[in-house]
C-alpha cells in the first residue's frame, strides 16, 4: 500500500513539482518500501499531543469511527506518546507538532508553514 503511493507521488514528481503525501502511518513503512528509492529525501511531521487531549478528541469523534473503543483508545494513546517522547538520532528522523493548544485552522496553518519551509531548503 505505502509503494503504491511512493509510485504515485514519484510519477507526480517528474512534473517538476514537489509532492506532499498526508496521512497516518509507520515512517517505517515508507523508509522500507522499496520505491523509497525513487526520492533522495521522505520528510515526516507526527502531529502529537497530550495524553488527555487526545483521549477526549478520539472519545469526541462518532461512534461509527469506533476511535472510542479499547483496545484502540489504549493504542493510539501509546503510539502518540512514542512519537511524542521518542527521539534517537540512530533512528530515522521527523519533526513534530505539538497541537494541545492549537485548533483545526492553527494546526493546519502551522503544517503549511512546514511545508513551505522543507521546500525553501535544498
Amino acid at each position: 500500500y505505502r509503494n503504491t503511493w511512493l509510485w504515485v507521488c514519484a510519477n507526480i514528481q517528474q512534473s517538476g513539482l514537489p509532492v506532499v503525501l498526508l496521512g497516518s502511518a509507520a515512517i517505517e513503512d515508507f523508509e522500507n518500501a522499496p520505491r523509497k528509492k525513487l526520492f533522495t529525501q521522505i520528510h515526516c511531521l507526527a502531529l502529537v499531543c497530550d495524553d488527555d487531549v487526545l483521549r477526549g478528541r478520539l472519545m469526541a469523534r462518532p461512534e461509527w469511527r469506533r476511535s472510542s473503543r479499547e483496545p484502540l483508545l489504549t493504542n493510539q494513546i501509546k503510539w502518540n506518546r512514542s512519537l511524542r517522547d521518542h527521539f534517537d538520532p540512530s533512528e530515522i528522523a521527523y519533526d513534530t507538532l505539538y497541537t494541545s493548544r492549537l485548533n483545526l485552522d492553527k494546526t493546519c496553518a502551522a503544517v503549511g508553514d512546514w511545508v513551505a519551509e522543507g521546500l525553501a531548503t535544498p
